[in-house]
């Protein structure tokens, strides 16, 4: 019995030695006993940038095994990522450069790079992330101060007081013939703050004529315009400051009077020079009677375009023609009419066909686009003459598709549905027989700013932050 215990300690002490060998080695030699080291002290990447030679310098966790490095440019070549690092001695990479491309769609990527010495190694995870552009709005962090249906309507508006009204990003103008004459001015960061009841009240001296002798207004390039309600000729104002005095720079017949009236609302685009046109729509015959302006005030020419002849609608009592900046084209729309997308002269280039389940509706109205955040918005308020309308609502459309807006317009088109929707807010909730609706889109401050107003249900701010990157 004995002599088979010997036996069994001499054949199973070998073995008790090896594993205790292997238990005590250390792969990656992290022990201190070992000659052999395979440390990495620090880390850099040599080939950042278009051109290749940018540097970024990683940090390096080494409880973790893991090595992060700022966000890289897109534009690097993700392909052969090529590092410079500082090893323990006789130790290198695996590899002179990694192949680090990134998936479409994603915008980071996480691989394994190895330190090598002699037979030993330890691995590491390099994370890069794409140093990406930030992208359009977050609207799910849009902050809305309402005043409208949904909480005190502006009293301005109530009695159809005011059926125009406009924004420019530091002002709303509210066109209001409250107790006579009242146009006024409310500042942006009044209104954020609840602080409506100090208006900048514009001065009136001298305005006279017209079924209203205050009707519909735009402020443009930080001036203020507004036209009386008139049939055979109309009048438009100039103020050149929320101080001056109204300046008449229009006083004209216009070129279609007789078969209807004009000034219910109006629409105009300037540069920054004071070029451009200021237009308005007679309700009866759906032309549009178009003048030229230079410096601002000065009419240039005047002329009319029908776009009704070419698109077979028009835009109705409360049309829009809205220039969409850097084209040269134009969305024509009204509460009676689809969206439409026209050139100068008022010729279809692109129309929202109405199909079954679409969320573009008929009654949307003075239409905008704006761009923020490298994405192209769709910005419009419906209007609710009566109760077969949807209530008054701002409704926000993706665009960004297509290389330009013609075949942005032929994607919404296509695909008009709810996916096309990326913000909705309801803030009236009865009808009206003058919709007075208005909109208005400006950013500010890496803000985007969505106006929408009606008549007799008040207005709206909507903030909308930046989408932050990842």
């Amino acid at each position: 019995m004995k002599t088979h215990r010997i036996l069994s300690w001499l054949l199973i002490a070998p073995l008790v030695a090896l594993l205790y060998s292997c238990s005590s080695s250390d792969k990656d030699d992290n022990s201190q006993n070992s000659p052999i080291k395979v440390e990495l002290h620090s880390i850099k990447i040599l080939n950042a940038g278009a051109d290749g030679t940018g540097i970024l310098e990683g940090v390096v966790n080494e409880d973790k095994k893991l090595i992060t490095f700022p966000a890289i440019d897109p534009n690097t070549d993700l392909s052969a990522v090529k590092f410079e690092t500082e090893l323990s001695e006789g130790a290198k990479l695996d590899q002179d450069t990694y192949d680090f491309t990134i998936p479409e769609g994603d915008s980071s990527i996480e691989k394994i790079i190895k330190v090598q010495n002699e037979k030993r190694t330890r691995e590491y995870i390099v994370k890069l992330e794409l140093d990406v552009i930030v992208y359009g709005g977050n609207f799910d962090k849009a902050v809305v101060y309402d005043h409208g249906a949904n909480a005190t309507v502006y009293p301005h508006f109530t009695g159809q007081s005011t059926r125009s009204s406009d924004f420019d990003g530091e002002y709303a103008l509210i066109v209001s013939r409250k107790g006579g004459l009242s146009p006024h001015l409310l500042r942006l960061e009044d209104i954020k703050n609840g602080n409506v009841d100090n208006p900048i009240m514009l001065n009136t001296e001298d305005i006279s004529g017209g079924i209203f002798a205050l009707s519909a207004g735009k402020i443009c390039q930080g001036r203020i315009y507004i036209a009386n309600m008139a049939g055979p000729a109309i009048k438009v104002y100039m103020w050149e400051t929320p101080e001056s005095k109204p300046e008449l720079i229009i006083d004209l017949p216009m070129l279609g009077a007789g078969t209807g009236r004009y000034g219910d609302s109006m629409d105009m685009y300037l540069d920054a020079s004071g070029s451009g046109y200021m237009f308005f729509e007679n309700n009866a015959t759906g032309e549009i009677d178009r003048f030229k302006i230079k410096n601002f005030k000065e009419v240039e020419d005047q002329d009319i375009i029908a776009p009704v002849d070419k698109t077979k609608y028009k835009g109705g009592q409360y049309f829009s023609y809205s220039k969409i900046e850097n084209t040269p084209y134009y969305i024509y729309t009204g509460y009676e009419s689809p969206l439409m997308l026209v050139d100068e002269a008022g010729a279809p280039v692109g129309m929202i066909t109405l199909q079954e389940g679409t969320r573009v509706p008929t009654a949307i109205n003075q239409a905008k686009v704006v761009e923020f955040g490298g994405y192209r918005y769709l910005i419009g308020v419906t209007a609710s003459r009566n109760a077969n309308y949807l209530p008054q609502a701002v409704i926000v459309f993706d665009i960004s598709k297509g290389k330009d807006i013609v075949e942005a317009f032929e994607i919404l088109n296509e695909t008009a549905k709810d996916a096309n929707i990326v913000y909705e807010y309801t803030f009236g909730k009865s009808d009206t027989n003058s919709p007075g609706t208005n909109a208005g889109a400006k950013v500010v401050d890496d803000k985007l700013y969505i106006y929408g107003a009606a008549d007799n249900n008040g207005f709206v701010v909507i903030e909308v932050p930046l989408n932050e990157t990842e």
